[in-house]
């Protein structure tokens, strides 16, 4: 009896173990997406299986600038604009895609709680396995565009959104990550009105939110190499240290060390100066990846190396094939006569070839 309790238990474990693992990755392993603006393509990145593949998204088209992000395995779009008149319609919906299994070739969008504020161009991150934030963005509501420093934050289990702490400045185009599961780190952005980019570096204690947003010191060693950008892939791959990768027009990426407070160029950069504009990074066999959104490559960061590589272009959701030059024209060789010039007694001349 004893002996076939303990086989239910491990049973019982293994079963726990499946569950947990489904949980985590409902759709068969990790993976990385993207959705194409105002269509209904999903593009799905399977890291075990190191192919990608374009998923139909049934009766929905994407907005244009709204930003999406996975959490628990889960998919979440927020937010974005849709040009319904002359003026653009912002939006504060939120939708949880669920992708069919076991082919994966069709998904739907399932609405969830909408935003409190609409917003386009904001930054979406996840934290503690069932909480997304929002961050900053823009939008009319107040009759003109401008940039916000409004945070409002996600509960997956409440499915509800509840305004917090807001940044310390307003812009859009953040470029945010979670560190250690329970700090969120935002860097860089724009802001509307100023015109330009920003090169500030905000932290905020998701525990501790009555403290609001920190400006992180930005220190000599970091001044040398730091600039204001914003559209950068942004994540975490060690204890202490993010990787923070391309961005508007660069292809710069360096090491950001939190706790010593240092910026270290890498020594290979991206192949390209690509932005990371509604794109997510996940960890892979010890590699960073992210897909960029102009060329829509994935970029490998390998914590070994501390450098950047591409993937073989097989690999990519739109792999590049050799343009083929137009063969080159075919010239027949000619004669040319020429009539014999007064002044020449000869009557005939010797033909010159062309």
């Amino acid at each position: 009896e004893k002996k076939e309790e303990k086989k239910e238990e491990k049973k019982d474990e293994a079963a726990l173990k499946r569950l947990a693992e489904v949980y985590t990755h409902p759709y068969g392993s990790p993976f990385l997406h993207y959705f194409e603006e105002k269509t209904n393509n999903l593009f799905f990145y399977d890291l075990k299986a190191d192919r990608g593949k374009i998923i139909s998204v049934l009766e929905y088209k994407s907005p244009d600038q709204f930003d999406s992000v996975q959490i628990v395995g889960k998919i979440l779009l927020c937010g974005g604009y849709r040009m319904e008149t002359s003026k653009p319609t912002f939006l504060a919906q939120t939708f949880e895609c669920q992708i069919e299994l076991p082919k994966r070739q069709f998904a739907k969008m399932v609405p969830r709680a909408d935003m409190i504020h609409a917003r386009a161009q904001h930054a979406l991150c996840a934290i503690k396995d069932n909480l997304v934030y929002s961050l900053g963005g823009k939008n009319s509501e107040k009759g003109k565009m401008e940039s916000l420093s409004s945070v409002e934050k996600y509960n997956i289990k409440d499915d509800k959104w509840t305004e917090t702490t807001p940044l310390s400045e307003k812009k859009m185009n953040i470029s945010a990550c979670a560190f250690n599961q329970e700090i969120i780190f935002a860097f860089g952005g724009y802001n509307y009105a100023l015109g330009g980019a920003l090169m500030t570096i905000e932290t905020l204690n998701s525990s501790k939110e009555e403290e609001g947003w920190k400006k992180y010191e930005v220190t000599k060693n970091m001044l040398k190499v730091w600039q204001p950008r914003y559209w950068m892939g942004v994540y975490q791959f060690a204890t202490n240290k993010i990787a923070i990768f391309g961005g508007n027009s660069t292809d710069a990426s360096f090491i950001f060390d939190v706790k010593e407070g240092t910026l270290e160029r890498c020594e290979r950069q991206i192949s390209f100066r690509v932005n990371f504009c509604q794109r997510k990074a996940e960890l892979w066999n010890n590699e960073v990846k992210c897909v960029d959104y102009l060329r829509k490559d994935v970029n490998v960061f390998s914590i070994e190396k501390y450098y950047w590589s591409d993937h073989d272009h097989e690999y990519c959701f739109y792999p590049r094939k050799p343009i083929k030059l137009p063969d080159p024209p075919q010239y027949q060789p000619c004669l040319l006569y020429t009539s014999p010039s007064p002044r020449d007694a000869t009557l005939s001349r010797m033909p010159s070839s062309a």
